[in-house]
């Protein structure tokens, strides 16, 4: 019986957390105007950045993340699968990678599972099955 209860105590914890999908589009111009040195068609090296219970994780090209690449170079449209999600609310940043400097694109609060505008960037959310064992 205290196991029984002990199970039922814990079942709402491990249904709370949640994986998605997460697009971003960002507009062709940021608030200064064009992406990068402004030469040619630029466009952002978008990376997603996420303060919530966890910490602060940013995802970056897993080939490389200490080079701190950009999964999506020079795009308008950039697609993370599976980002798992423990909190209902949490801080969204997304960031323009560059070699010296990098431009935030904006940060913003944002609840799970809900779209969100953040600066200059628009974030979908798709609820999708975790890929990999949640910690």
């Amino acid at each position: 019986m205290k196991y029984l209860i002990t199970l039922l105590f814990l079942l709402p914890i491990a249904s709370f957390a949640e994986c998605f999908d997460v697009d971003i589009k960002v507009q062709d111009t940021k608030q200064e105007g064009k992406w990068d040195f402004g030469w040619g068609k630029t466009r952002p090296e978008i990376a997603l950045c996420i303060h919530d219970s966890l910490g602060y994780r940013c995802k970056l090209n897993a080939d490389n993340p200490d080079k701190h690449k950009s999964l999506c170079k020079s795009a308008f449209n950039c697609e993370y699968k599976a980002i798992y999600f423990p909190d209902q609310e949490y801080t969204l940043e997304i960031v323009d990678i560059d070699p010296k400097y990098n431009d935030r694109i904006g940060k913003k609060k944002c609840k799970r599972g809900e779209r969100c505008l953040v600066g200059v960037a628009e974030v979908n959310f798709v609820k999708t099955e975790c890929l990999q064992p949640v910690e």
